[in-house]
């Protein structure tokens, strides 16, 4: 599989370092122009870690530079999913916590559709 196409500054930066092998470059890595941006060049240095890409060394899966602004965007991406997940209730009966957090949901049931429309 041949690497992706960038979708802003970083993701930019992201493949044409990998490509090159000038990974020292990702030292001045610029900040993401959007979400996209950013979760591309995630992607794309978790698929050099996994599978690799035919366009790119796979020497590369360690390199510090490359760790770096992987973990840069890992952090940034878990923050930003802490901020979007509920609170976490407080310990105690588990079931009842459980059923009334369910019962306070707004939204469609899972259950209702699975029953009614999977396939």
């Amino acid at each position: 599989m041949l690497s992706p196409t960038s979708r802003g500054q970083l993701s930019q930066a992201v493949l044409d370092a990998l490509r090159s092998g000038g990974t020292s470059l990702l030292d001045d890595a610029p900040e993401p122009d959007n979400t996209e941006d950013a979760q591309l060049a995630l992607w794309t240095m978790y698929e050099q870690h996994h599978g690799g890409f035919d366009d790119i060394s796979d020497d590369l899966e360690w390199d510090p530079h490359v760790l770096g602004v992987r973990r840069r965007l890992e952090q940034d991406f878990e923050q930003t999913l802490r901020q979007r997940a509920p609170q976490a209730p407080e310990p105690g009966d588990f079931a009842e916590t459980f059923f009334d957090f369910v019962a306070g949901h707004e939204g469609p049931s899972l259950s209702s559709h699975m029953h009614r429309s999977a396939t």
